[in-house]
């Protein structure tokens, strides 16, 4: 999470042809439960503010800039 980062009010993926999709909010344990291996890969359709510096992700991805 970036230093000066107060709280999430959305998160969405916005796909190279501008078309955007925004990711569900859910608990840490919901996403780990769905998505229980690391290498289960694919566009992002919920997050998690794990902690104050980490948000997770479901599923996890290879294309984050």
């Amino acid at each position: 999470m970036p230093s000066d980062w107060l709280a999430m009010f959305s998160l969405s993926v916005i796909r190279a042809d501008g078309s955007q999709s925004f990711l569900l909010n859910k608990d840490v344990e919901y996403i780990r439960e769905s998505f229980p291996s690391p290498s289960d890969k694919g566009e992002p359709t919920h997050y998690a503010i794990f902690d104050n510096d980490t948000m997770i992700l479901g599923p996890t991805t290879r294309f984050l800039v």
